[in-house]
């Protein structure tokens, strides 16, 4: 697995390696009526970490292609420090693969507790919107630059 700009942490329900891709705090706006992060937001925010996990491997243009797996295990709350850790499982032609799980820390008490897991395949499109080649060495040879 590549994690170039991901800070790793181990998984401890499987032991492989998980980047940190993206961490946000959750506002009262992001609620539904019983003071719960509607799931719509998390998933929108587990989107952004996947794509930013997919520019670690090659820059360019990514758009969603399936979320092939979903599952809300436990709620989030206003104030909760939101963790999106990511893995790539498969680097296809035109696609990538990645398995994301959410965490989350409470900033009242400082437990940590996964919330939130899945799985979502991204397509690289150019400016047309048509796929197009992943190649890793992109990334890693505009960085030698």
């Amino acid at each position: 697995y590549l994690h170039l700009n991901c800070i790793k942490k181990k998984d401890s329900l499987n032991n492989m390696d998980y980047g940190l891709c993206y961490k946000v705090i959750p506002m009262p706006c992001n609620t539904n009526y019983n003071g719960d992060i509607f799931g719509g937001w998390l998933l929108s925010q587990m989107d952004l970490a996947g794509v930013s996990l997919c520019n670690s491997i090659c820059y360019g243009r990514y758009v969603t292609m399936t979320i092939d797996r979903m599952v809300f295990r436990k709620p989030v709350k206003i104030g909760d420090i939101v963790e999106i850790l990511g893995r790539v499982n498969k680097i296809g032609n035109t696609s990538l693969e990645v398995d994301l799980k959410v965490q989350t820390t409470s900033m009242e008490t400082g437990k940590t507790k996964q919330v939130t897991e899945g799985t979502i395949k991204y397509v690289k499109i150019d400016e047309g919107g048509n796929p197009i080649v992943i190649n890793p060495t992109d990334h890693t040879e505009s960085h030698q630059n």
